[in-house]
């Protein structure tokens, strides 16, 4: 999610202001918890419910845009009548993801002191979605959830990964931020792993990124029918800064030369055709139109890689998706998308072994379909790819999403 690219100066300075003012507001609202907490006791009951989904909105791409349906769905269903609201640091971006959900009913409210008032005034506080991981934000997620505590609300993480962590101080942070909260559903079992004693099995479920399975429900024809000529789906991005600084074990460049090798000899050889994906756009330092790009320009031709020039809705890949025959991607929620498709999938992975794409495979049980960018060859994607073509993709059959509802309201609901 957001903390995937780094911000401009002026993004960056904007941002820190915001997060800035929504701690003043919180450090100066909190005398008032004890009364917040009395008030809520007395108002307790589903029509005063109110549940603030936080994390890195504002900068979401469509993989964040689906996890926060998804999130969306199970508290309306957990809490019928709950008044949802999604804090933001940029009203446009959140409010067009919104407008793609058909999700008139939900108010996105901007960081700052509306949401230190709302973080004081929910029942629920919900981190949702994406990592947490070494970020500059990190302190402001842990301050939330103490303040959220102390005024009777209850904090939940729901469907989080863990990591990338590199400094002592930020583990210490999320570390307490788990202590902290009253129940923590993980994306996948490397997150479980990392936080080991610091999460209670009472409290806890290994579950799936919620995106998955808000696409799985969204597909209006998951049986595919054959194409003609084969039709692959790409999710290429460029590496991002915050997964390559600092890292000795991330590869700092998308190795886009050798997938377009592949591409030239999967086009020739199968007859096979490529649509891509853009999942982020709002940024330059995250643009996956620059990839393309980039690809088009080793291909020396359009033809074989086809993108659509206008944004690229929820509904547009969803849809796109029930028409494919197998995915490339180098992004975590183009696995994630292709895995609720039940569609044959290559990930390239820029932190093989313990990165988000490769935990997403992991819990699909394709980990055998991961190929670690670095000493990448044009010829393990297509043998890849031919395998996992052959292959019939093993359906994802579980339903995660009643698992995660019964769970939380086991643990909630009347507590």
């Amino acid at each position: 999610m957001g903390p995937d690219h780094v911000a401009l100066d002026g993004d960056e300075a904007m941002r820190k202001r915001q997060h800035l003012a929504e701690a003043l507001a919180l450090m100066l609202l909190l005398p008032l918890s004890p009364v917040l907490r009395l008030t809520k006791w007395l108002r307790r009951g589903t029509r005063s419910y109110r549940v603030l989904i936080q994390g890195w909105y504002g900068s979401e791409t469509i993989g964040d845009v689906a996890i926060l349906g998804q999130l969306i769905r199970e508290w309306q269903a957990i809490v019928p009548g709950a008044l949802v609201l999604v804090a933001t640091f940029d009203m446009a971006i959140t409010k067009r993801s919104l407008d793609d959900l058909d999700a008139d009913a939900i108010e996105p409210i901007g960081i700052g002191f509306r949401s230190a008032w709302h973080i004081l005034g929910c029942n629920i506080l919900l981190f949702g979605g994406g990592p947490l991981m070494e970020s500059r934000m990190m302190p402001f997620w842990l301050l939330r959830a103490i303040v959220a505590r102390a005024s009777g609300a209850k904090v939940i993480i729901h469907g989080c990964g863990i990591g990338p962590v590199r400094t002592k101080s930020t583990e210490w942070i999320i570390r307490l931020l788990l202590r902290t909260s009253n129940v923590t559903i993980l994306r996948d079992r490397l997150s479980r792993e990392w936080a080991g004693h610091s999460l209670t099995n009472e409290k806890t479920l290994v579950s799936c990124d919620p995106a998955l399975d808000y696409v799985r429900s969204s597909l209006q024809n998951p049986e595919r029918s054959s194409s003609d000529p084969t039709t692959i789906g790409l999710f290429l991005r460029d590496v991002p800064d915050v997964y390559s600084q600092g890292s000795p074990s991330c590869e700092t460049e998308t190795p886009i030369t050798q997938i377009a090798e592949a591409l030239t000899q999967l086009s020739i050889q199968s007859e096979m055709r490529f649509v891509g994906f853009i999942m982020q756009e709002d940024f330059p330092e995250d643009n996956d139109r620059s990839t393309y790009r980039g690809l088009s320009e080793l291909l020396g031709t359009s033809e074989i890689v086809s993108v659509k020039d206008s944004y690229h809705s929820l509904q547009y890949i969803t849809q796109t998706l029930a028409d494919l025959d197998g995915c490339i991607t180098v992004r975590f929620h183009g696995a994630v998308f292709a895995i609720a498709a039940n569609l044959p999938l290559v990930a390239l992975d820029y932190t093989h072994p313990l990165g988000k794409v490769s935990g997403a495979m992991d819990n699909a049980g394709r980990q055998d379909y991961v190929l670690p960018i670095s000493g990448l060859t044009a010829e393990q994607i297509t043998n890849a790819l031919k395998r996992a073509i052959s292959n019939n993709a093993t359906p994802c059959c579980h339903d995660y999403a009643a698992s995660r509802i019964r769970f939380l309201q086991s643990r909630l609901v009347g507590a």
